[in-house]
């Protein structure tokens, strides 16, 4: 019993950064529009102009206008385990 406890506590605590990583990344993106931590930018994104970013069994396609200084988000695709889960439309910030 006691080397089950010790097998089972790395692999709890490996779930548990995994996932505080995927929420900071998520609210980052979703919520303030902001570019993810824990992610690293894809190339195949660079093609088509909107910003693409994996991380660990996750990843985001945002979509908007990012030249000349503009930081404007117009939608962003969530992708968990490389399943689309959800597309979110940004909200247009008032100045």
């Amino acid at each position: 019993m006691r080397i089950l406890k010790w097998a089972i506590l790395p692999v709890l605590a490996a779930l548990a950064l995994w996932s505080g990583m995927l929420a900071t990344d998520y609210v980052r993106v979703i919520k303030l529009y902001e570019k993810p931590l824990f992610c690293m930018a894809s190339r195949e994104a660079e093609k088509t102009g909107d910003s693409g970013y994996q991380g660990l069994g996750y990843g985001f396609l945002i979509q908007g206008n990012f030249r000349a200084g503009e930081n404007e988000t117009h939608s962003v695709e969530f992708y968990l385990l490389g399943m689309k889960i959800r597309r979110f439309t940004a909200v247009p910030r008032s100045s």
